[in-house]
C-alpha cells in the first residue's frame, strides 16, 4: 500500500469531453505520477503495476490543457482501436495516460480470465509463458473463460493477442502469481531467466537468448537488416508499433525487396534506448517465442531513434534468398 505523507490537489478530468473513452485504472495510475510529480518510464510502470491494468502499452502525455486535447485527437486517428484514457492534473501540470484498446483479459475472483475483443479484431490466441520459460500457445473466442494450468510455475505471464486492422499484435497482458492476480512488467524476472548482459546492442542479446534457450545461431543478414531499419524509422516516426503498414505485414514487406523464405517473422519495440526495448520484447511471451523460433536461420536489426523515442525491430527469416524485384 502507498502512503502519502503530504497533500496535493489532484482533479481527475472525465475522459468523456475529450478523444478517448474513460479507463478507472488509467485515472488512478495518473493520479498517482501527479501526486508524485514525475512521469518517467519507471515511475509509470510502477503505477500501472499498482493500479493493475492489463494494457500491455500505455502513454504518458503531459502539457496544457490545449496541447493533451490536440494530442488525444491525434491519437484517436492513428490507432487501430478504440482510445481510452485517464488523466489527472497536479501540482505541478496535467498527466494523461493513453492506450489502444483492442482487447482484454478480464480478471475473476478465482484469477479465472474472461477474453474480451474490441470491434474489428479476431484470429485471438493466447499465450502463456511460466517462470521456468515454458509455453502455451493456444486459439480463444471472445467470451472465452480461461483457466490457467496448475502445471504452469508461477508467475505465469498470460498475453492475448488478436488481429486488428493494422495486423496481429498483443492487445491485453496479466501476470498471475499464487492466490491472485499481479500486474505489471515481468522484465526483472524475465531478466533473471536469461543472464543476458544489459550493455550489448540488440543483435548480440539476441543471440545470447537463443543460446540459452539453445536454439541455433543466427546470420546476420544485410538484407533484412535494411527492411528492419526501413520499419524501425518508420514507426519510430508515426509514433505506433505495428507490423502491417499499408496493408503489408513483414512477408509482403521483404517481398518487395526481392527476399523470399519459407518462414517470416518480426519483432518491433519503442522505448527510450536499447535496453529497455528489450526489457520490453523479453516481458511478451510471443515477442521471446518469436526470438527463439528455432525455425529460423537470419537476422536483420534496424535501430531508429526520432526525438526521445527509440524504435528497434527484429526481421528473422528461416533459409531466405534474394529472387529479385
Amino acid at each position: 500500500m502507498r502512503v502519502i505523507a503530504t497533500v496535493v490537489l489532484v482533479l481527475c478530468v472525465p475522459a468523456s469531453a475529450l478523444a478517448c473513452v474513460d479507463d478507472d485504472a488509467l485515472a488512478e495510475a495518473a493520479s498517482v505520477l501527479a501526486l508524485e510529480g514525475r512521469v518517467d518510464d519507471e515511475a509509470l510502470r510502477e503505477a500501472l503495476r499498482e493500479v493493475g491494468t492489463d494494457l500491455p502499452s500505455v502513454r504518458a502525455l503531459e502539457g496544457d490543457e490545449t496541447s493533451l486535447a490536440r494530442s488525444l485527437r491525434r491519437l484517436a486517428q492513428e490507432g487501430d482501436a478504440p482510445l481510452v484514457c485517464g488523466r489527472a492534473s497536479g501540482a505541478r501540470g496535467t498527466v494523461a495516460l493513453v492506450a489502444w484498446r483492442g482487447g482484454a483479459l478480464e480478471l475473476a475472483e478465482d484469477t479465472s480470465l474472461r477474453v474480451r475483443l474490441a470491434a474489428g479484431f479476431s484470429e485471438a490466441r493466447v499465450l502463456m509463458q511460466d517462470a521456468d520459460g515454458q509455453t502455451n500457445d493456444e486459439p480463444v473466442r471472445d467470451g472465452e473463460r480461461l483457466v490457467v494450468p496448475d502445471d504452469l510455475v508461477r508467475p505465469v505471464r498470460v498475453q492475448l493477442l488478436a488481429r486488428g486492422p493494422s495486423g496481429p499484435r498483443p492487445v491485453a497482458e496479466r501476470t498471475i502469481v499464487d492466490g491472485g492476480g499481479a500486474e505489471g512488467s515481468m522484465s526483472d524476472e524475465a531478466r533473471s531467466l536469461t543472464n543476458v548482459a544489459s550493455d550489448e546492442d540488440l543483435a548480440t542479446r539476441i543471440a545470447a537468448l537463443r543460446a540459452l534457450a539453445g536454439v541455433g545461431e543466427l546470420r546476420d543478414n544485410r538484407l533484412l537488416r535494411e527492411a528492419a531499419d526501413e520499419h524501425a524509422a518508420r514507426i519510430c516516426r508515426e509514433g505506433a508499433v505495428r507490423h502491417e503498414v499499408d496493408g503489408a505485414d513483414p512477408e509482403v514487406r521483404l517481398r518487395r525487396r526481392g527476399i523470399v523464405a519459407r518462414v517470416v517473422g518480426e519483432v518491433a519495440a519503442r522505448a527510450r534506448d536499447e535496453d529497455a526495448a528489450f526489457d520490453a520484447l523479453l516481458a511478451s511471451p510471443s515477442h521471446r517465442a518469436a526470438i527463439v523460433d528455432r525455425r529460423f536461420t537470419d537476422v536483420g536489426v534496424g535501430v531508429a531513434r526520432v526525438g526521445r523515442n527509440l524504435c528497434v525491430v527484429a526481421d528473422f527469416a528461416a533459409w531466405p534468398r534474394y529472387a529479385g524485384r
